[in-house]
């Protein structure tokens, strides 16, 4: 199976025509997986196509990889309130990079400032808290890590 055939699988997804699930193993099982991931992330964040970015992140959760994190950061520094903040940094966490550090640094300043005028994924204040410890969470883990290493 080749890289087109995934990125066909993706626009079926996106469209509605298959099912997430059905994507997220077919993509699974394919050894470029990563490579594919990371790139349509890349090409995603580039053309501002949160429904791919959307679509990607419970993969780039449960198949972590540390190619990934620079631009899963990149995206969450964005500000997007289009996509799952909540799942991105769940992601971020699992990743475990240093790299996506300064970006979830960032986001949890965002969220503690006086008046933020970006707070991801609310109708509320419950879902406030929630991004703020998932934040938190996901730098701890990844400190945690760092000083294991």
């Amino acid at each position: 199976m080749s890289i087109e055939t995934l990125a066909a699988a993706l626009g079926e997804a996106i469209a509605g025509r298959r099912t997430e699930q059905d994507f997220a193993e077919l993509l699974a099982g394919h050894p470029e997986a990563a490579e594919f991931v990371e790139q349509t992330l890349g090409t995603a964040l580039a053309r501002q196509d949160w429904d791919a970015v959307d679509l990607l992140l419970p993969v780039c959760t449960e198949h972590p990889e540390p190619g990934y994190a620079q631009v899963l950061a990149d995206i969450l520094d964005r500000q997007c309130l289009e996509i799952s903040n909540r799942q991105l940094v769940a992601a971020l966490t699992a990743i475990a990079s240093p790299v996506a550090l300064p970006a979830l640094e960032r986001a949890l300043e965002r969220t503690t400032a006086p008046h933020p005028d970006w707070v991801p994924d609310t109708t509320g204040d419950r879902q406030a808290v929630e991004f703020r410890d998932a934040c938190t969470q996901a730098i701890a883990a990844i400190t945690t890590r760092e000083e294991h290493i």
